[in-house]
């Protein structure tokens, strides 16, 4: 059996359909773990604006921060001390 991702009354984002055409994720609270369906987890949630509740899959939800977030970009890379970037950059250093 699959784990769920989320726990009972952890904050998510709905990812929007493609269908719905919403440019944002709507906040919803995970109220019940359902059983795997389809080689999925489902859930229970509560949507946080209408108080409505439905099921969806776990592909449908993302954590805070995950959804629609771009990445950030690559962060400089250093030499790794031993390695032959490393030799090389130590053999132009001036004394």
């Amino acid at each position: 059996m699959l784990p769920h991702k989320f726990k009972v009354g952890q904050n998510a984002l709905m990812r929007p359909a493609v269908a719905e055409n919403r440019a944002a994720s709507t906040t919803v609270s995970v109220t019940r773990l359902l059983p795997v369906e389809g080689g999925e987890p489902l859930y229970r949630i509560r949507l946080d604006l209408s108080g409505q509740e439905r099921v969806v899959r776990e592909s449908q939800l993302g954590t805070a921060g995950t959804v629609g977030v771009p990445e950030r970009p690559p962060t400089a890379m250093t030499a790794i001390p031993g390695s032959k970037e490393a030799r090389s950059k130590a053999g132009r250093k001036k004394s």
